[in-house]
């Protein structure tokens, strides 16, 4: 997975037990190191800011209608929502050429 200066990818390849297999692709925008946002339109309602905003949070619902967090935990969510947290699975981490492999529980992958 070749790298640019503008953009990092970093691939999470989860394989559960049963053979069923997740990848996520973390397209990360250089050098603010910024994660690329889904689209808002495909969006669920307790995505947007003010749904549950945190106490502390510095964002404004004028120049951010979603939460970053929220947004990017709505595609891992439907795609991981039939895995037993206690199951083993196997976790593939690749970032350029390095490669990292481990057997974790799901709840540790996610």
């Amino acid at each position: 997975m070749p790298a640019d200066a503008d953009n990092m990818l970093v691939r999470y390849s989860i394989e559960s037990e049963d053979g069923s297999r997740e990848v996520f692709d973390l397209d990360i925008d250089l050098p603010q190191v910024a994660i690329k946002q889904p689209d808002p339109s495909s969006l669920p309602e307790w995505a947007e800011l003010e749904y549950h905003k945190c106490q502390h949070c510095p964002l404004t619902k004028e120049t951010h209608p979603h939460c970053p967090v929220a947004a990017l935990l709505v595609d891992y969510g439907q795609r991981t929502g039939r895995m037993v947290s206690y199951t083993q699975v196997d976790l593939t981490v690749e970032q350029g050429e390095t490669k990292t492999t481990a057997k974790v529980s799901a709840q540790e992958a996610l």
